[in-house]
């Protein structure tokens, strides 16, 4: 009996060592996309970009950035110094067919512009405590 036992189990092991796991589609269908960040007459500003819960910093700009393809807005922030701020938020297109995609989940047919411009202004804060003096020459 022990003997049918043991014999019974070693099948069942060896059955199982010829499965191979299947990847997680979802994950290898991840794909990503360079979205390049300008500020308009300021060089060298540090952005910090934002797509639902995933997160990328830009060191300088101008430059370009990964991004995985997804169908939550991407806000930009960007910041030269104590002074300097600027913000902004795009959305990607979606195809008809993922329209309904939820935010976080994988989106094939996410696109973000290939070019986002965020515009610099001097910090309200920064003016109104006189740190930063304008004047014309």
């Amino acid at each position: 009996m022990y003997k049918s036992f043991s014999v019974l189990a070693m099948l069942a092991l060896l059955a199982g060592c010829g499965h191979t796991p299947q990847k997680n589609t979802s994950e290898t269908a991840t794909t990503y996309q360079a979205v390049g960040v300008v500020t308009p007459g300021v060089t060298g500003a540090r952005c910090f970009v934002q797509s639902g819960v995933a997160s990328y910093t830009l060191d300088s700009t101008p430059g370009t950035v990964m991004v995985r393809a997804a169908p939550d807005p991407l806000d930009i922030s960007c910041f030269k110094g104590a002074h300097m701020v600027g913000h902004t938020t795009v959305r990607p297109t979606v195809a008809p067919r993922e329209a309904k995609v939820a935010h976080g989940q994988v989106c094939e047919s996410c696109l973000y512009p290939k070019s986002v411009r965020v515009v610099m202004a001097l910090r309200a804060s920064s003016v109104e405590k006189k740190n930063v003096r304008m004047w014309a020459e």
